[in-house]
């Protein structure tokens, strides 16, 4: 019988937002007791954020504050090569739909509003996850609908550089349970890729089955309504 490594996903956002913060992250990461945490980030990154100190996110700063109290080992699993251009491209999308369509812009504006409020169990639950159907179904239908050349060329470049950084995080965390023994694990990584890293997990345990991948999604027991632009932003989050 082979004894399969657990992985435990958490969804996360790269920057400190209201109930997002290094502190409730710490809490869900203590409670999880990992001996290993897998990181979105490449090794460029990895060596700042740890070695010259000089690259900070929300998670390098809870996992910092994790490694001052735990002897753990970490490792960047985000390791696809991947350019100024197509960071340009990612930032470039968002920005392009939200001018172009108010629904798109409402549904980001909504999941950073419920991300203040409810912190990493929003980012893990069923809520999340509609909206962000939404808003990849907006980005999709766009891009088969519009005459707009650029943009094809963008958003073609941008899927095909998301799908590699994500085959690259799977197959470097089956490389890691093939080398190290470990019992638990976590990974660290932008919620946004909740949806897509599940589709390619399916195929990839197909093949493997040294991990046990473990998702802790929620149901937040409300309906993910979209926050109109003019509501009473401080009244949302504190209701």
């Amino acid at each position: 019988m082979i004894n399969k490594n657990h992985v435990n996903i958490i969804c996360t956002r790269h920057n400190e937002c209201g109930n997002c913060d290094a502190e409730e992250l710490y809490k869900i990461i203590e409670n999880l007791e990992p001996e290993v945490i897998f990181e979105e980030l490449d090794e460029k990154y990895f060596y700042k954020a740890y070695s010259d100190l000089l690259f900070n996110t929300l998670e390098v700063k809870t996992v910092l504050n994790y490694l001052s109290k735990y002897n753990i080992k970490h490792f960047p699993v985000d390791t696809f090569k991947d350019t100024e251009k197509d960071l340009r491209n990612k930032y470039y999308i968002e920005d392009y739909l939200k001018e172009k369509i108010e629904e798109y812009k409402i549904i980001v504006q909504t999941q950073n509003i419920y991300s203040m409020k409810y912190g990493f169990d929003f980012l893990n639950s069923i809520q999340f996850i509609e909206l962000n159907k939404k808003i990849k179904s907006y980005e999709n239908e766009y891009f088969k609908k519009t005459n707009d050349e650029e943009f094809k060329i963008i958003y073609q470049e941008y899927i095909n550089w998301y799908n590699n950084r994500e085959h690259e995080i799977i197959k470097n965390i089956y490389k890691y349970a093939e080398e190290l023994d470990f019992n638990k694990a976590i990974l660290l990584i932008g919620a946004d890729h909740l949806i897509t890293i599940k589709e390619k997990l399916i195929e990839y345990e197909k093949k493997y089955n040294n991990i046990n991948w473990i998702y802790d999604i929620k149901d937040l027991d409300f309906k993910a309504e979209l926050i109109p632009p003019n509501a009473p932003f401080l009244q949302i989050i504190a209701t």
